[in-house]
């Protein structure tokens, strides 16, 4: 067998082993032929020994005392065993035979089973560990890691016989490594019409650490990543080997793989909430770039999933409703064409190589609720209209009929509401004339009533003259008593204040004679209203009414200019009381 490296895109992981046909026979390791068994082989190792050093020669591996008597014997070997025995303290063997002399100095210690295990099978592995040598079977598919001098060596199927100083770490099954690694792959179905996703487990590769050597077997889809001394990183598919201060990171996917992001929850620019759905295939191309930029993330589409979601965002919010509508008839080719490019680079930065981007869907939740409502009320409303049709038409049915129903009787009254309204002509013509008597009784009461009204008035109209001569004469009475007061109290006072006093008496006079000429002209005004009052008898009143508020005015102006003409005159109790009478009667009035 030859040695093996593994090539990648970035380089080759070299690893220094050797196989059973490049390791080099000693006198410590010694390869057992077909034709050879243990016994063979330890009288080689002792001969290549010997060839090296004449002490190995004083100091046998295999004993020869063993005979074919079968008297006085004292130890027997059978044949697939070995006696595990000392000489002078050196590791020494017996082969199957009868013994019946060691010898002084040689000591039987056990007696082992060799090439087969208790229940009779074969053993692969160390079938025999006595002292400094090991018997070591290696079927296929294993591999035995050695120490010789300063290199480890790896060592395949066969049989050895290894002494000390070359030592055996170790057997590793290379078809069945120790350390199992699994991977965890997103997978996406639909169920029940919905999109979901679950978790699959898949084998990674496995890996089992002997001595200074990892063996490494990544599977199908999957790459090893090695670390060298100098911290670069190298990768490999398949069976691979690192020794000395190569040390193996992980595995890594570099399958190709599709799958969905979350809904992305984003606002477009006329405000609209919408929800975005992409889906992105992809795959690993540059493991060892992974691996270093990777950070906290375990897949690569998680990390480029929070970079889609910020481009979008600022993409969308660039976008109203309408122009999204419009895009997706058009299957989103714009919104693809600028956010493919950058996530292509990203991908590309992290180790990745992006594969395919679609914009699977781009919804409006809230606008589309309200959609849907609508739409369940319209068909509601639909079902109610219809409903209501049917429901008129059975109606309009049973309204004809009863329409029918109607006209027959309406007939048979129209004939009935005939002959009544011949008869109430004849009533009403019966009923007019009654009328017309009753309202030339009526006209010869109201005339009669006016007459009385205006007697009454001819009356009132007396009884007003009386009271204003009876009034006019007060006026001139009051005068007078002033004019005799204010010249009894201002005959010390000086010419200029009689002169007053006598000018007040004649204003009075002339005020009083006017007083009376109003009045008769009042009283004539009077007769005319009485005349006037046939054709409106509530102007009789106000005319009256109008009246004595002039003559209360004109008294009360006249007397007011005399008290402030003659400051110091003394008002009689009287007058005093007919002034608050008028200043009543106006304010009434008013």
């Amino acid at each position: 067998m030859s040695g093996v490296s593994g090539r990648t895109t970035e380089g080759t992981i070299r690893f220094r082993f050797r196989w059973v046909n490049t390791v080099d026979e000693t006198r410590n390791l010694i390869i057992l032929t077909k034709d050879m068994d243990l016994v063979d082989g330890l009288r080689e190792m002792q001969r290549k020994s010997e060839e090296v050093s004449n002490e190995y020669a004083n100091y046998p591996l295999v004993c020869n005392q063993s005979n074919n008597a079968t008297f006085f014997t004292y130890h027997t070997i059978l044949q697939g065993q070995i006696g595990c025995a000392t000489y002078y303290g050196r590791t020494h063997f017996l082969p199957p035979g009868n013994y019946s002399w060691l010898g002084v100095s040689t000591t039987l210690h056990e007696i082992r089973d060799v090439d087969t295990d208790k229940k009779g099978g074969k053993k692969a592995g160390t079938l025999l560990n006595w002292k400094d040598v090991s018997y070591v079977c290696l079927p296929e598919n294993h591999i035995a890691v050695i120490q010789m001098g300063p290199n480890q060596l790896c060592i395949g199927s066969g049989r050895y016989l290894i002494r000390r100083p070359v030592t055996l770490y170790g057997i590793v099954d290379i078809q069945k490594l120790k350390h199992k690694v699994t991977a965890i792959g997103i997978d996406e179905d639909v169920v029940g019409g919905k999109e979901a996703q679950k978790r699959v487990t898949m084998s990674a590769g496995e890996w089992q650490k002997c001595g200074s050597l990892t063996f490494i077997r990544a599977q199908p889809g999957f790459a090893s990543v090695v670390q060298n001394p100098d911290g670069t990183l190298i990768h490999g598919i398949g069976f691979t080997v690192a020794r000395g201060g190569q040390v193996f990171k992980n595995f890594i996917d570099l399958q190709h793989y599709a799958r969905t992001t979350r809904p992305f929850y984003l606002e477009s620019k006329d405000r609209q909430e919408m929800l975005v759905r992409v889906q992105i295939r992809w795959c690993i191309i540059k493991p060892t770039i992974w691996l270093e930029r990777k950070g906290a993330y375990t897949d690569i589409f998680d990390a480029i999933e929070e970079i889609m979601q910020s481009l979008l965002r600022d993409y969308m919010a660039r976008h109203t409703y309408e122009q999204c509508r419009k895009q997706q008839a058009e299957g989103y080719k714009d919104f693809e064409s600028h956010v493919r490019p950058i996530c292509e680079h990203e991908m590309a930065e992290l180790g990745g190589e992006l594969l395919g981007f679609e914009v699977r869907s781009v919804r409006f939740p809230l606008l589309e609720k309200r959609n849907t409502i609508r739409a369940q009320k319209e068909a509601k409303l639909k079902e109610q209209l219809l409903e209501e049709k049917r429901a008129l038409d059975i109606e309009n049915e049973e309204r004809k009929r009863e329409q029918a129903r109607i006209d027959g009787r309406h007939r048979n009254e129209i004939r009935q509401q005939e002959h009544l309204v011949k008869l109430e002509a004849l009533q009403s013509e019966q009923d007019k004339q009654k009328q017309a008597e009753e309202a030339k009784l009526r006209y010869a009461t109201a005339r009669s009533k006016a007459k009385q009204q205006q007697v009454k008035l001819e009356a009132e109209l007396r009884q007003v003259r009386m009271r204003q001569e009876v009034l006019r004469n007060k006026a001139v009475a009051d005068a007078d008593r002033r004019i005799s007061v204010t010249r009894a109290r201002c005959e010390q006072n000086v010419a200029i204040v009689q002169a007053n006093a006598d000018a007040t008496v004649a204003e009075a006079d002339a005020k009083a004679s006017a007083i009376i000429k109003a009045a008769e002209a009042q009283a004539k005004a009077a007769e005319l209203i009485g005349q006037a009052y046939k054709s409106n008898p509530q102007f009789l009143d106000f005319k009256l009414s109008e009246l004595k508020a002039k003559v209360m005015k004109m008294r009360a102006d006249a007397i007011a200019k005399g008290l402030s003409q003659n400051k110091g005159v003394m008002v009689p109790i009287h007058l005093q009381n007919e002034i608050s009478q008028m200043k009543g009667s106006m304010a009434d009035s008013i």
